[in-house]
């Protein structure tokens, strides 16, 4: 625990909360011996002023002040007699001399504090303010203010009582305050330490709760999201196990059954073509099936540099169809095509390209039942090309649309007749598009059909044609 997060921060806060206080407290006392007790009646000289002049207007006069019932103030002469007394008639003083080595200065025409009995005139110590008595610019006498000094030590003795409290008080809220946030944070980390653990032990549905505001609520959100990143992506390789094994297994099963039963001469030498052809097919699937994972995962790493050409999009389109023609023909198809009208210059790579209008139409094919249409148009918007490819088919479930772009997801079982593939293939289209810098969005309802919509970079930014 002595290297703890927690008692370090409570330590830090504790011992420098506390040495300020002292500080604070030394300065404080300083100042108030230094002033309050010789200084704190030095703002009545304004009223000893009062005084004097009443003095010298009528000296019999008698003008009473004190501020403590043993304080008083005097008015003494120039060899030091006390002429008058703010006692009055109970003054033992008047006509006496007050013994005291520093008046002369007031005779020079100081003013003068210190802390004094006078020798023994008086039984306690008086904090004495004296000043010179002038006349015509002649010093005459001089005025003295006498305090208690026991009163004035016990205004201080309860001032540092007072003091005391308050450091005790705010020792006590500090350590307190402190001990709360220092809780809260070590709580908090611990938080973290755990959920962090867990998930690197391959816990990925662990989630930090509690922590919402501040650095650490932003912190907590950020590793909160990384753990469900993590979480999918677990998914992700689950699915990539499941279906590739189940993909793979099921060609290879095909291959070695047809290879054996050649070998054992169960398939007659004239029949061994048709089922070579089958047997090629499936290779040529497992080939489609591997590149198409090698592909994605070269342009999720950013491995994949793209060669832009500028061609026309009418043209790429044109070719795939020639592709495609004879499975559209053979699934007794409609099909409506609405190309540019002109050359549409786009500059791509023309291949990846290619591939995501294939890939595009194989699906819509896929998905759609005989009789079908299929209508791809070709349009510009925003000084973009804008590509189409749209089906009559049975439409994507709402809560399939989500999900249609994520790697191995396959909607075929409520919406595809061929089985065929491990879903691949919208993955790869987004990725090609998105490494173009482009977007595209799926408009599908079951009544209507489905829409795929892209857009591509046209020629130095404008149509042409």
């Amino acid at each position: 625990m002595k290297n703890s997060f927690f008692l370090k921060q409570h330590m830090i806060y504790a011992l420098s909360t506390t040495i300020a206080m002292i500080i604070i407290i030394a300065i404080f006392a300083q100042l108030s011996t230094s002033r309050s007790v010789l200084n704190v009646y030095k703002k009545q000289l304004e009223q000893i002023e009062t005084i004097v002049d009443h003095y010298y207007a009528d000296p019999s006069s008698h003008y009473v002040f004190t501020c403590h019932p043993e304080d008083r103030f005097l008015i003494m002469d120039m060899e030091q007699n006390v002429v008058l007394d703010s006692l009055n008639d109970k003054s033992e003083l008047i006509g006496s001399k007050l013994h005291n080595t520093t008046l002369y200065k007031v005779y020079s025409g100081e003013t003068i504090q210190e802390v004094s009995s006078f020798g023994n005139t008086f039984q306690e110590l008086k904090v004495m303010t004296a000043i010179p008595l002038m006349e015509d610019g002649q010093v005459t006498g001089a005025v003295l203010l006498l305090n208690s000094y026991e009163a004035i030590k016990d205004d201080m003795t309860y001032i540092y009582k007072l003091l005391a409290v308050c450091l005790v008080v705010i020792v006590i809220v500090t350590f307190g305050s402190t001990y709360g946030f220092t809780n809260i944070m070590s709580n908090s980390f611990k938080e973290f330490s755990d959920t962090t653990q867990r998930i690197a032990n391959g816990d990925f549905s662990s989630r930090v709760n509690g922590i919402h505001d501040g650095e650490l609520g932003e912190l907590s959100r950020n590793l909160n999201y990384m753990a469900e990143e993590l979480e999918k992506l677990e998914d992700y390789r689950k699915d990539f196990l499941a279906n590739v094994s189940h993909d793979i297994r099921s060609p290879l099963t095909t291959i070695r059954g047809f290879v054996q039963a050649m070998m054992d001469g169960t398939i007659p030498v004239d029949n061994q073509e048709k089922y070579f052809r089958i047997v090629l097919n499936e290779t040529d699937r497992l080939t489609k099936m591997t590149n198409d994972i090698l592909l994605l995962s070269k342009m999720e790493n950013q491995k994949i540099k793209l060669h832009i050409t500028t061609i026309d999009i009418n043209a790429i389109i044109i070719r795939v169809l020639d592709q495609f023609e004879q499975s559209i023909k053979k699934k007794r198809m409609a099909l409506e095509l609405n190309l540019y009208d002109g050359p549409l210059l786009v500059d791509v790579d023309a291949n990846h390209i290619q591939r995501v209008v294939a890939n595009l139409l194989d699906n819509a094919i896929k998905f759609c039942a005989p009789g079908d249409t299929i209508t791809i148009t070709v349009g510009t918007i925003y000084n973009k090309a804008e590509i189409s490819i749209a089906d009559s088919g049975p439409g994507i479930p709402k809560e399939e649309l989500p999900y249609i772009w994520d790697r191995f997801h396959k909607i075929d079982k409520s919406r595809g007749q061929d089985k065929q593939g491990i879903g691949l293939g919208l993955s790869i289209i987004k990725e090609i598009l998105r490494t173009h810098g482009e977007s595209i969005n799926v408009y599908s309802d079951p009544s209507l059909g489905t829409r795929f919509v892209f857009t591509l970079p046209l020629h130095n930014g404008i149509k042409k044609g």
